[in-house]
């Protein structure tokens, strides 16, 4: 780490190495997802990530319920990774992931349109 002017120079790391290692930081182990074109960059670092369960699934609904049950039944974080802006969006919104996480105290994050 160098600093000059009073900035500190971070580390340039991949966008998707960063969710890994912000999800790892949170005691992450098992992860539901539905690949799509938005989130290859998180899948190429947990392809690295050993240390991660990767559950496949087949429809946003049903990846938002099994996160949403891993996490309450764990007590750890359930995480759902929605691949597809647009229809996807609305595939997590059916599963009740928004409205689940700000009516009970299950942990939850919306999926954030790229640019």
């Amino acid at each position: 780490m160098s600093v000059s002017r009073g900035e500190i120079a971070m580390a340039k790391i991949r966008c998707g190495v960063a969710v890994v290692e912000a999800l790892r930081a949170v005691g992450v182990t098992t992860i539901f997802g539905l690949m799509g074109s938005r989130t290859l960059e998180i899948y190429d670092a947990l392809y690295d990530a050993k240390d991660f369960t990767y559950i496949g699934v087949r429809h946003e609904n049903c990846g938002m319920h099994m996160a949403d049950a891993y996490g309450r039944v764990t007590q750890t974080p359930g995480v759902f990774i929605c691949g597809q802006a647009g229809p996807g969006e609305a595939g997590i919104c059916a599963g009740g992931g928004p409205h689940r996480a700000a009516g009970h105290r299950a942990p939850g994050a919306r999926h954030l349109p790229g640019d």
